[in-house]
């Protein structure tokens, strides 16, 4: 794939200028290149092809469209810590990355992908050392944003549960991890959600007319094992949500987020000849 779109850029861009508007096909081309060497890098982490993907994807991010292909193998680049532009600092070309996939995202719906990709670089974003207060109450709008953007898709998609990072848990548990999102290290513990207080509750009730039960057949003499294996699923059962509880009171786990990347090939094809 990058001998073809190496040929195809040969073909489409030997008369081209710096700063002159790229045309579809050199678009292709320039864009298919930088996804083919990504996805090299990716098999095989080289500085040589993350490289050349990125100075391939620069191209198109100053002088063509940003399309969803553009955008999103530009943002692979930079979260995958290549060169920035000359003049540009890895910090500004990380803003500019965020920027670009936010644009994209409001222009799109259920495009989980590049919501992950957008949300793997906020992380990045969030790690820089010294942020002022100003980038810090960005960040943490576009982290609202994302937030939104991902609670549409799981409306249809995934009803019952809502994104933490790149996974799918329990809405109510995740709506739990939203709110101490910001809680310092070794604060005290918070109250569980309400329906997993509920849940709890319910589940205790179980065990206790499941132990009566138990003492009544072992009484009586009935089916005793049957009553013992209800009993032992019912002891199963709180446990499970006592730890849903304890996990909901500790500090928000660090959501994960993306660490290898797919590549996004350009919107067409390009017949190299």
């Amino acid at each position: 794939a990058q001998q073809q779109f190496e040929q195809a850029r040969s073909k489409y861009l030997i008369r081209r200028h710096a700063g002159d508007k790229l045309t579809p096909e050199q678009q292709m081309s320039l864009v298919g290149l930088s996804a083919a060497c990504l996805g090299q890098y990716a098999t095989r982490p080289s500085s040589e092809k993350l490289e050349a993907a990125k100075a391939a994807i620069d191209v198109v991010m100053t002088d063509g469209e940003k399309s969803r292909s553009a955008v999103l193998d530009f943002a692979i680049c930079v979260a995958c810590g290549a060169h920035p532009r000359p003049n540009v600092t890895r910090t500004a070309e990380l803003g500019m990355a965020i920027e670009a996939v936010h644009d994209y995202l409001g222009t799109q719906h259920d495009d989980e992908y590049a919501a992950n990709v957008f949300g793997t670089l906020l992380e990045k974003a969030q790690a820089v050392p010294n942020l002022n207060q100003v980038q810090k109450d960005k960040l943490a709008q576009y982290q609202t944003s994302l937030d939104s953007y991902m609670d549409s898709i799981a409306s249809t998609a995934h009803p019952d549960q809502k994104k933490w990072g790149v996974d799918w848990l329990p809405k109510d548990l995740v709506e739990h991890y939203r709110d101490q999102r910001n809680r310092p290290a070794g604060a005290a513990p918070t109250a569980p959600p309400q329906q997993l207080q509920q849940e709890f509750d319910q589940a205790k009730a179980k065990v206790i007319q499941m132990q009566r039960a138990y003492d009544q057949v072992k009484a009586s003499g009935g089916d005793v094992i049957g009553a013992k294996n209800q009993l032992d699923s019912a002891y199963a059962n709180m446990a499970r949500i006592q730890m849903q509880m304890d996990q909901a009171g500790a500090p928000a786990p660090k959501p994960k987020w993306l660490e290898k990347f797919q590549p996004v090939l350009p919107e067409g094809t390009v017949a190299a000849q």
